[in-house]
């Protein structure tokens, strides 16, 4: 009929002329609704001049062409629309544009309002809501119109309203109720998406519903509303009733919620769908739990032979979890939970519903006892199906437990006793990826916010892994524990997933923030070196973390001595870019001593690293910190005694010194750049500042004989900027200040020296305290090693005193000197 001549035009005639007979107007709708089933006949009448148009004028009350409005042709020009509408987006636009919206929803709440129950003309709603569901569908403008027309409202009364359901069987009143909970999904949907230009949101539209929110109409218990009283006159409680019961103009989360309940599939399906959609906001959350929606919703999940289903429901739970009382709900279902987070990961086969449908079609095809096999193409696409559906329900169960995690103490606790829980997120964050990863990640950090479970976290096997140990002939797995900090360090290194690398520092942060982990950390391969790498990192998300978690670790020197572990065990693949990036940004008096000694080892272990910590500036760095006049770090001190002041500053030149010391050592170039930047100068200022501490004088020294060796330049700079402090540090009395300094620090110190002839018993008298001998008789040691060291300081730097009066008439301290040169009877000057 579409291809034949004249014949759509002229039926478009007989309805649109004022004098067709009303029946011959209504049948030529009726074939018109049939022809534009076609999708071929659809674009040709949409197209047609005015087509459209005419429809939607008939639904306007007392239209102008007929007198009497007639119900069967404002059904049949419903039911037109429904299919022209059906996936065509010219035809969509032409009835936005022809204002069709808010008629279609008059008509839906004409058979909410009606007085008589018989005037519902419930073939028109159904073809109504139809229409309205091909139109929000994928047309934004439509979606907007039916929020600005009051549609959400029209539309949840009319999944509620129990007048329809006296009107017509309970089939065709669930295709009504699936159809407007589909367009309030499709709205929802449209107007949230990133390209839409509405400014209406999904939060808006659930306003709209919690608006609605009210109590359903009651059922006779026998009790008076309003007295509450008992009330035993049936007949006269009966007789209020039909007064009273007119169709529900309040409706709200209740209305979806109990559509979850209901036999139909398509019903609960689409009930699951407006739930999931709404809950954007939490009031909307907490009236959906209140109502008993996520009861309804985890029923809805245990339908495990209709995975569409689960995935619906699962969806809409994850949504729901954000609010704080819903989350004490899902504790009830804590084990259910876990069955929908591992499913399809055991052996056991799952029944999908395309398999249910398979099995069901496969028993009708049967004639006889012949077996009808089964296409092996369409098995492995519902196969594919099924696994991508088992894959987003695992995904979103895991989604919900996080959530449900998310700063509730009680549930962490619930989920920490058991310990399948804490294997499958383990094992998840260690293989899985894209939103698995992350959901387990972010329910592990949430787990490591309590002290508890984060101290048994750090100290007990969540799961066993199996890496492959190869020798010579053999293959073979070798079983490997790994702990929370494990996993946490691996999820670290997860590149490409910051996501997955945030919550892993988070929960080293969290773990760190007690000293028991902080000592396991030494126990975590390449556990350092990733913060180290995380904390240069372009992205501030993961550098600022990064520098947390070392801030906190920053007392990790103190636990290596403690514990007899050298710092190799802690760096071993450092990347000296990061090092260096990260002193230069670094505040804590700790961390940048922990630093240095990293790039003391590195350099020592690896000459290369040498030419690369030059590249990269870090000699610069360095010889600033050795330099610089207190306070080094005045923010990080500013709350310490001046005594606890200097020790911190004193660690940080003695690890600074040690490091420059490495890095030029053997290396001309890095000799003449520290020359170039007058660093000879600079290191002898450290002297004058440090000269009462000998450990930071030995590292000085160190460093000295490193920048002048085999180096005329820097050895002419020492003589002239430095001749006085080495010839005092070898003569062993420096100066009279330094002389009368030193007496009155050991008598602070409380390090008394006994008198030459004094008799047993008054030398016992006395004596020190034994610690404190001890410790006075290491810093004699320790001067004398410094004596030594400066006199072989003063070997090397002689052959370049280049005075020119020094061979006629030399000064006191010149000639001090030569006499040291010539005395080789003892490395050590006694007098």
């Amino acid at each position: 009929m579409g291809l034949s001549s004249n014949v759509l035009q002229t039926i478009l005639d007989l309805c649109r002329s004022p004098e067709t007979d009303k029946l011959v107007k209504r049948n030529a709708l009726h074939s018109l609704a049939l022809i534009v089933r076609s999708s071929r006949n659809t674009s040709i009448i949409g197209r047609l001049d005015g087509s459209i148009a005419l429809l939607i004028s008939l639904l306007e009350p007392k239209s102008a062409m007929i007198s009497d409005e007639d119900p069967h042709i404002v059904r049949h020009a419903v039911q037109a629309l429904a299919n022209l509408a059906y996936r065509n987006s010219f035809n969509q636009q032409l009835m936005f544009a022809q204002g069709g919206i808010p008629l279609l929803l008059r008509l839906c709440d004409r058979a909410l309002n009606s007085s008589d129950a018989l005037d519902a003309d419930v073939d028109l709603t159904l073809a109504t809501t139809q229409t309205l569901s091909h139109l929000s569908h994928d047309h934004v403008l439509s979606c907007q119109a039916i929020v600005e027309a009051r549609g959400i409202s029209i539309l949840t009364r009319l999944c509620n309203s129990p007048r329809i359901h006296d009107a017509i069987d309970l089939e065709v009143y669930e295709l009504i109720q699936t159809y407007a909970s589909q367009v309030i999904a499709n709205v929802i949907a449209l107007l949230d998406r990133e390209d839409s230009e509405s400014d209406t949101r999904s939060y808006h539209i659930a306003d709209f519903i919690l608006e609605e929110q009210a109590e359903l109409p009651g059922y006779s218990n026998g009790v008076d509303p309003v007295k509450k009283k008992p009330n035993h006159d049936n007949q006269k409680l009966h007789h209020d009733e039909q007064l009273t019961q007119l169709p529900s103009k309040h409706a709200g989360v209740s209305t979806f919620v109990l559509m979850c309940a209901s036999c139909n599939r398509n019903v609960a399906f689409h009930g699951a769908v407006v739930l999931g959609s709404i809950a954007q906001h939490n009031a909307i959350r907490a009236a959906i739990g209140a109502a008993s929606g996520m009861d309804a919703l985890f029923l809805l999940a245990a339908r495990t032979n209709d995975l569409p289903m689960v995935a619906q429901a699962i969806w809409a739970l994850a949504n729901l979890t954000w609010n704080r009382d819903n989350q004490y709900r899902v504790a009830r279902y804590i084990d259910h939970l876990y069955q929908i987070c591992t499913l399809g990961s055991s052996h056991t086969a799952q029944l999908s519903l395309n398999q249910h449908e398979a099995n069901q079609q496969h028993e009708e095809d049967q004639h006889g006892d012949e077996m009808q096999p089964e296409d092996p193409a369409a098995k492995v696409q519902r196969d594919q199906h099924d696994e991508l559906l088992m894959r987003q329900i695992r995904e979103h169960g895991l989604c919900i437990l996080a959530n449900s995690l998310f700063y509730n103490d009680a549930n962490r606790q619930l989920v920490a006793s058991h310990g399948d829980w804490m294997q499958l997120l383990a094992r998840n964050a260690l293989e899985a990826d894209g939103a698995t990863l992350e959901n387990s990640a972010r329910a592990l950090c949430s787990l490591s916010y309590s002290d508890s479970i984060a101290l048994s976290m750090g100290s007990s096997i969540l799961v066993e892994t199996s890496n492959k140990a190869r020798n010579a002939k053999t293959s073979t797995l070798k079983p490997s524990s790994m702990t929370g900090l494990h996993v946490f360090i691996r999820l670290c290194g997860r590149a490409g997933d910051v996501g997955a690398q945030q919550h892993g520092l988070f929960g080293v942060i969290n773990m760190c923030l007690h000293d028991a982990n902080k000592t396991r950390m030494l126990e975590i391969p390449h556990g350092i070196d990733t913060l180290v790498n995380l904390s240069g990192h372009m992205n501030k998300e993961l550098s600022e973390p990064a520098l947390e978690a070392l801030e906190l670790l920053a007392d990790l020197r103190q636990l290596k001595q403690d514990h007899g572990i050298s710092s190799a065990q802690s760096f071993e693949s450092v990347d000296m870019k990061k090092l260096i990036a990260l002193l230069s940004d670094a505040t804590n008096p700790s961390l940048v001593a922990m630093i240095s000694d990293a790039i003391a080892d590195e350099v020592w272990k690896r000459p290369s690293a040498q030419v690369r910590l030059r590249n990269e500036h870090g000699l610069e760095k360095l010889l600033e910190i050795c330099a610089k006049p207190s306070p080094l770090f005045p923010a990080a001190t500013s709350g310490s005694s001046p005594a606890a002041a200097a020790e911190i500053e004193r660690r940080v030149r003695i690890s600074c010194l040690w490091a420059l010391r490495n890095t030029v050592a053997s290396n001309v170039r890095n000799q003449d750049l520290v020359g170039a930047l007058g660093g000879v100068q600079q290191l002898v200022s450290v002297f004058d500042r440090d000269r009462r501490s000998e450990e930071v004088v030995e590292a000085l020294l160190a460093a000295l004989v490193a920048v002048v060796m085999k180096h005329p330049r820097n050895s002419q700079q020492l003589v002239q900027f430095g001749l006085d402090m080495l010839i005092a540090l070898a003569d062993g009395t420096e100066d009279g200040d330094r002389l009368e300094e030193d007496r009155r620090s050991r008598d602070q110190r409380g390090v008394v020296l006994p008198p030459l002839n004094l008799s047993a018993a008054t030398r016992s008298r006395a004596a020190s305290p034994s610690r404190r001998l001890e410790s006075g008789t290491l810093t004699e040691e320790k001067q004398l090693e410094n004596a030594t060291l400066a006199r072989e300081l003063l070997h090397l730097v002689a052959p370049y005193n280049t005075r020119e009066d020094t061979s006629a008439s030399p000064d006191a301290k010149v000639r001090r000197m030569q006499q040291l040169h010539a005395s080789s009877a003892s490395p050590v000057h006694r007098r």
